[in-house]
């Protein structure tokens, strides 16, 4: 499966290409985080990983109204929709220097 990036050059966008839209998550997250897949927080802490495959694979087939689901994991913005396509957001970055007080100490 080949991810591609956003505007956000953080960001990642996969296609499900097997209808397992639960397993194209997890990998976006590890790629959007640096994180191997097996050390992020299971996918079912956040939501039901057959539920969500079922929801897209039946939105897919219906063809009716567009659907979108939105969820948090890992500290990363996800976006699922009925095509299968994948997009996740890592949280911003902060480089912010350490703030010092009047003495001058941080």
């Amino acid at each position: 499966m080949e991810a591609t990036i956003d505007q956000n050059p953080r960001a990642v966008t996969n296609v499900c290409p097997n209808g397992h839209v639960s397993e194209t998550v997890i990998d976006a997250v590890a790629t959007a985080t640096g994180t191997d897949p097996l050390q992020l927080e299971p996918l079912y802490a956040v939501v039901d990983p057959d539920a969500l495959d079922r929801l897209v694979r039946s939105s897919a087939e219906s063809r009716g109204p567009s659907l979108e689901i939105r969820f948090t994991m890992a500290g990363c913005r996800v976006t699922v929709r009925a095509d299968g396509d994948v997009a996740v957001a890592p949280p911003p970055t902060t480089d912010a220097a350490p703030t010092t007080d009047e003495s001058g100490e941080a």
